[in-house]
């Protein structure tokens, strides 16, 4: 679409991985977009001089605005990534047919005693907090346990991922609103990885859990930090801690989205791909002195049948993409505002525009565009229903600019 030159309409309230050649030139390219002077006093001073004609505004509609098929990375590890793991079924009556399967893995809190290398297992459990749960909370599901049988990383972990599944262990039943999650391994089971479970290099040997539905309405969550799993041997217990999450999302039966809008949904449907037309004559010869990115909660309403929770978003991000390998860099966050208007907002996303359209008409960074998506550390199944570019209240971008010949 074109650029239309108005004043504003009021229609929005107010392990490390080894870089490659390319990967390397795309962070540089990156940090060239958002390396302008921040400072506010600066802003187009060196541009306009003093003879700088009048601020004006103009409104920027989107050319793009859908979904990005790029699956939701849902691995973290520590303070990086989710905290979550996800596991269940749920048809969701607007949604469809949603399904996820949790990973975990654990690590030791401490140093296990001799006491403790040299004995044999005598029980074993994995408690897992359940915080979070999107479905029929007034029902059961039920859960099952099952060895990760190869090493796995998470950092960068997406939806799609396909880890090495082995046989179940056990299965349990449980409310969707339970707090506490106990399996507690049979005899069996410790007794055939008793020499792995009480090994000194027990982060190598051991590769985790997957927790898996076979029967339920809901997808629950297990929250990393107060997750843990024990060890026993005839006097001594051993402590570990969860050291990694990713979970698998599938979605089925995907009804189409309401008219005039579009569904964003952490794991499943998180991300937007955004893009505006930057080649106008008009806006290439104008100075950007501030930059606003404005989208708009939809009015439409999901259907909800009693005792249905939804979890709904309440804070987005939008990311500066470029290249072909997709690098992402987050330049502002918005949220969920008493109006139903979500916001972006700063000096790092006016530095991107204004150098988007200094390089308007070049090839160096042609493929950069904009992202709206779902902070990674979310960790679950939020769902936010937007205005699309069809709809009452299209996304827009309002620029204050002064022309510069």
């Amino acid at each position: 679409m074109r650029v239309h030159i108005n004043p504003l309409s009021g229609r929005f309230p107010g392990r490390p991985p080894i870089l490659s050649a390319r990967l390397l030139t795309g962070l540089i390219c990156i940090g060239t977009l958002l390396g302008c002077d921040s400072s506010p006093n600066n802003l187009g001073s060196d541009l306009v001089g003093n003879d700088g004609g009048r601020p004006e505004a103009i409104t920027l509609e989107t050319s793009v605005f859908e979904t990005d098929p790029d699956a939701d990375i849902t691995g973290g590890s520590g303070t990086i990534g989710v905290s979550r793991a996800l596991a269940g079924i749920v048809d969701d009556p607007a949604l469809g047919m949603i399904s996820s399967e949790g990973h975990i893995d654990f690590a030791p809190t401490t140093v296990t005693s001799d006491a403790f290398l040299t004995s044999t297992a005598s029980f074993a459990d994995v408690l897992l907090d359940l915080d979070y749960v999107y479905g029929d909370t007034l029902g059961t599901i039920t859960l099952q346990i099952s060895d990760i049988t190869d090493d796995w990383n998470p950092t960068g972990a997406r939806a799609d991922t396909t880890l090495t599944i082995g046989d179940p262990i056990m299965e349990i039943e449980v409310s969707a609103t339970t707090q506490l999650v106990r399996f507690e391994l049979p005899a069996e089971w410790i007794a055939e990885n008793d020499e792995a479970l009480r090994s000194s290099t027990f982060i190598d040997d051991f590769h985790g859990f997957q927790i898996a539905a076979l029967s339920g309405n809901a997808i629950v969550g297990f929250h990393y930090e107060s997750s843990s799993m024990r060890i026993a041997v005839p006097g001594d217990t051993a402590r570990f801690a969860m050291s990694k999450v990713v979970s698998t999302v599938h979605s089925e039966n995907v009804p189409d989205s309401p008219a005039g809008a579009i569904v964003l949904q952490d794991g499943a449907r998180a991300r937007i791909a955004v893009d505006f037309d930057l080649s106008d004559e008009e806006l290439v010869n104008n100075f950007v002195h501030r930059s606003i990115f404005r989208i708009a909660r939809s009015d439409a309403e999901l259907l909800t049948p009693t005792g249905f929770h939804r979890p709904e978003l309440t804070s987005l991000s939008l990311s500066l993409v470029t290249g072909e390998d997709k690098l992402r860099i987050q330049v502002a966050t918005g949220t969920v505002g008493e109006t139903g208007f979500i916001s972006f907002e700063n000096t790092l996303l006016t530095n991107a525009i204004r150098n988007l359209l200094r390089a308007a008409g070049g090839t160096q960074f042609e493929d950069a565009s904009f992202e709206v998506s779902v902070p990674i550390d979310s960790g679950g199944l939020g769902v936010l229903l937007l205005e699309d570019a069809t709809g009452t209240v299209p996304p827009e971008a309002v620029l204050t600019v002064t022309k510069t010949n």
